[in-house]
């Protein structure tokens, strides 16, 4: 749902005391696939997480998602609704709007997880159960209708547009939704703050670099200092046939 939308969220049932709900949030782990799982294909590394009642629901069967502090922010929240025996889970995705930077906000509060995998049941990624650098930057593109593949931070070179590095900033107009590409990393302008139209720290990034996906100014990025490229989609998109596995790359060696 988009975060200016009001949602009801309900169970279909009457009310009842025996009614609780519950928020699973992922700890902040960096999440290892390649270490845990080896050579096993659709093996993941199992996401832990901690899981809290949201008090001010108890008793509820539906609510407003807007009225409740813990659910209406941006990013993904897991839900848990228990009635007796009963439980009823719920993924609640919430955007900024629907843009390819909108969509991509769906990922905040991700735990990060190092080349996420194609699982029984789907990419880590496109669940919103995982995400690495890369993983995020291409997930909003998917989400906007593009069938874009999920691949190794280098390979972005050969999708996107360059069109300017820190070397040039003084002259390289930026727009939200251009690509930051420091090699081993990579992380959306989420927002282009005043002075419109150039980089500088007020502007607002949206990475996962380690624990969860967030936004963060570029200016207390861990590595935003260092060399690194603007990109920009263009179109270079690599195209997936329909019907055909959309998988991560597998591998260490193709994240280096």
């Amino acid at each position: 749902m988009r975060k200016d939308r009001r949602v009801e969220i309900g169970l279909g049932m009457a009310s009842s005391d025996d009614v609780r709900w519950y928020i699973s949030i992922p700890l902040a782990k960096d999440y290892d696939n390649l270490a845990y799982c080896g050579r096993q294909r659709q093996c993941a590394q199992p996401i832990e997480y901690d899981t809290q009642e949201i008090g001010s629901l108890r008793g509820k069967s539906s609510f407003v998602l807007t009225d409740v502090a813990e659910l209406a922010g941006l990013g993904t929240h897991e839900v848990i609704a228990k009635s007796g025996v009963s439980e009823y889970p719920i993924q609640i995705a919430v955007r900024r709007d629907d843009t390819y930077v909108g969509y991509a906000t769906e990922l905040i509060g991700v735990p990060f997880v190092y080349v996420p995998k194609q699982t029984p049941d789907g990419h880590q990624t496109d669940l919103r159960k995982g995400a690495d650098c890369v993983a995020l930057v291409v997930y909003g593109r998917r989400r906007t209708d593009r069938s874009v593949r999920y691949v190794a931070p280098k390979k972005l070179h050969d999708t996107l547009d360059k069109i300017g590095d820190r070397a040039t900033l003084a002259t390289t107009d930026i727009r939200e939704g251009d690509v930051l590409h420091f090699g081993f990393q990579t992380a959306l302008i989420a927002e282009d703050r005043e002075p419109r139209g150039k980089l500088d720290g007020n502007d607002i990034i949206l990475h996962t670099y380690h624990g969860r996906a967030e936004l963060r100014p570029f200016s207390e990025l861990p590595y935003g200092k260092l060399r690194f490229d603007i990109l920009r989609w263009g179109g270079k998109e690599e195209q997936v046939p329909k019907g055909s596995e959309r998988s991560a790359t597998s591998g260490r060696e193709a994240q280096e």
